[in-house]
Formats: structure tokens, sequence, C-alpha cells
């Protein structure tokens, strides 16, 4: 073959597959596929996307903040705290020098707000592990749960529905386990 029918088949493929490919895309009119949305339905859409938006927002009550602190399965009382519970926070700081353990209802009655990323919890979503409580706490309460975990082990005791809420504050050290007074 010479150099001039290479070229004139080259020219001739190139010609045939040109109008190959223009007659596949013009033939299906592919304008009637994009989707366009009135005014109305896109009106739906964002209010719907609102919200869903709005059931993840947390709600924080005037004057408190949110504080999330890091719980393993044995402080978040097995995995049963779910957001709008109430618990106490206990803190158990170590032994300063000449002094010993002591363990403490550091906060009583605080209210959870969110367990992870997940504010409200549906049916299907009981007994998720996780691995974050985020509570709502005054800004001194935040300054002092953050100040305890930072120094010693924070852990959570679940206040029942029925609870009357008395706010107990009871201690107990090291020597009063030692000695077996245990506070009623």
């Amino acid at each position: 073959m010479t150099t001039k029918k290479i070229w004139i088949l080259a020219v001739l493929f190139g010609t045939f597959m040109s109008l190959f490919v223009y007659v596949l895309t013009a033939s299906s009119d592919n304008s009637s596929d994009v989707t366009t949305y009135s005014e109305l339905e896109t009106d739906e859409i964002e209010a719907t996307l609102i919200e869903e938006n709005n059931k993840e927002m947390l709600e924080i009550e005037s004057g408190k903040r949110a504080i999330t602190i890091p719980v393993d399965e044995v402080q978040s009382v097995a995995g049963l705290i779910t957001p709008g519970s109430y618990v106490d926070v206990i803190s158990i700081l170590p032994i300063p020098v000449g002094e010993e353990t002591t363990s403490r209802i550091l906060l009583h009655g605080v209210k959870v707000l969110a367990v992870d990323k997940t504010v409200v919890v549906e049916e299907d979503q009981q007994n998720v592990p996780y691995d974050k409580i985020t509570l709502e706490v005054t800004p001194e309460e935040g300054v002092t749960l953050a100040f305890a975990k930072e120094a010693g082990v924070i852990t959570l005791m679940l206040i029942g529905v029925d609870d009357e809420g008395k706010d107990q504050l009871v201690e107990v050290s090291f020597e009063d386990l030692v000695k077996g007074k245990v506070p009623k």
C-alpha cells in the first residue's frame, strides 16, 4: 500500500467515525433529560432540608453551654444514656501529695444534649455504641468539668425518669472505703 492510499483511507475512516458519533448524539434528544424545578418544588425541597437540619441542631438553654466529654461503655452506663436524659457527673481525683483519693458528685442533674453526633435517637438506633457525650452546663460547670476531666476520671450516673432530683453532694475518700464507711 502506498502512502497516498493510507492517507485516503485515514480521511475516509475519520469522516465515517465523525458522522457515526454525530448520528448517535443527535438522534437522542438530550434536551428533555435536563430536569428543571419550578419555584414551588424548589421551596418544598428547601423546607424539607431545613426541617431535617433543625432536627439535628442542639437546643441549648439560654445562659448554658454545650461541652463534650469522652466516655467508654462503663462511663456511659453501658450505653444506656440517650439525648434528653439527665445524669450526675462523678469525679475521681488522684491522690495529691499528703492527701487521699476522693470520689464525689461533681455536677448533679445535667441534661444530655447528644451522644456522639446524635441529637434525637430513633427506634432503630437504640444501643448504638458511642464514645462521646455532649452535656448542657453553665460556663462555671463547664470549666469545672474540663479541669476534672484532665485531672482525674469522669464517670456518669444515669438519673431515673421518676427521680425527685435531690441535690445530693456525696463525697467518698479512699480511707472511707478501707474503713467500710459508705454514705447513706
